[in-house]
């Protein structure tokens, strides 16, 4: 038992590895096979309407036929539609999707499954829209045995964690230029930063969150989920949708000094998988200011509206902004309105705390 519990928690490892690398998936669908004591796994998706199908990622299956199947057997498979009637992530084998005799006396299984040795299927749904469905299906053949009731609930365990796999890597896969920019800022700064969703996955952490919550023991991150001593992310997830900010302190077992945490949306509207959290983890209270940089990435501020950012955060009047810039007061105060409306504040008293919980971005030499 704990030597199958080892090998389930190396596959789930596996399985969000690929979230973050895609080219990890064959691995990972390797580890599945082993798990799950099948001659090959896949990740595949098929159009019901154009009858056609995608074999996106495979592990021990035979090139020629995986060739076969897409060109010639996908709109000829009488799984595929009963599956695309299961719950998301419900497995299923053969014999639960449609009658023995009728798969084996079908097209698919004469020319295609038969010529393999292949004899059971198990598979579930992992994605679903309209017309289109994608699935986890693993094959044994003749001399493997058929998958029992046992074997479905193991593939229940594994298809759930690969769900969620592809969940993030779709969302990375979307928030990829975004990321990319983002981390070309993050990536130099002293200061531990770290994406989150909604659900406290991590998106994205940079070398310095990495060296300071080991080092400090303020928290972990377990197959990409996101825990930090003392703090219910629940909490500051529903303050940043409600308030845009949220702002603490935490210790961890080997800290001397508290850290401050402050947490802000990335842009306007309520915490999701596209509009992620970003958390800074910094000493307690200074007096450092976000960088130009990280004002225009984050909320795409002009440079006219980051000097007037930074005129609030030096405590300046709007009448004392307007005259510093050489501007008119009305031109200062539709700057400030501007600023507020993309940075998602209020007020002004607002915008000023939220910019100053933004103060993370200190450049490493």
């Amino acid at each position: 038992m704990q030597e199958e519990t080892k090998l389930l928690s190396a596959v789930i490892g596996d399985v969000y590895d690929a979230a973050l690398d895609p080219d990890a998936w064959p691995r990972a669908l390797a580890s599945i096979s082993a798990c799950t004591h099948s001659a090959a796994c896949t990740i595949n998706y098929h159009d019901i309407s154009k009858g056609t199908a995608l074999l996106a990622h495979e592990h021990g299956t035979d090139p020629h036929f995986s060739r076969l199947y897409v060109e010639r057997y996908a709109d000829k498979n009488p799984l595929v539609a009963a599956i695309m009637t299961e719950a998301v992530g419900d497995p299923k084998r053969v014999r639960d999707l449609v009658p023995s005799q009728a798969f084996e006396a079908s097209q698919l299984y004469l020319e295609w499954c038969a010529p393999q040795r292949y004899d059971d299927l198990l598979g579930a749904c992992i994605y679903r829209e309209g017309v289109r469905v994608g699935a986890l299906a693993v094959v044994r053949r003749v001399e493997d045995g058929r998958y029992s009731d046992d074997d479905v609930d193991l593939f229940a365990t594994i298809g759930a964690h690969v769900h969620r796999s592809l969940s993030i890597g779709d969302h990375l896969a979307l928030r990829r230029a975004d990321a990319s920019m983002f981390g070309s800022i993050v990536d130099r700064l002293a200061t531990a930063v770290l994406l989150i969703d909604h659900a406290g996955w991590v998106l994205y952490r940079n070398e310095a969150a990495d060296q300071l919550m080991s080092s400090q023991r303020l928290g972990r991150i377990v197959n990409q989920k996101l825990s930090l001593a003392g703090v219910d992310l629940q909490e500051l997830v529903a303050s940043v949708a409600r308030r845009r900010f949220f702002e603490t302190a935490i210790s961890g077992r080997s800290a001397e000094r508290g850290i401050k945490l402050a947490a802000i949306a990335m842009s306007a509207g309520p915490p999701t998988r596209s509009n992620p959290i970003a958390i800074f983890l910094t000493g307690l209270p200074g007096s450092a200011k976000p960088s130009e940089s990280f004002l225009k990435t984050a909320y795409e501020l002009t440079p006219a509206e980051i000097r007037v950012a930074f005129g609030l955060l030096a405590g300046l009047a709007p009448a004392d902004i307007a005259i510093a810039s050489g501007l008119s007061i009305a031109t200062v105060r539709s700057q400030i309105a501007s600023v507020r409306e993309k940075v998602g504040a209020g007020t002004t008293s607002d915008l000023i705390r939220l910019l100053s919980a933004a103060s993370a971005p200190i450049v490493s030499s």
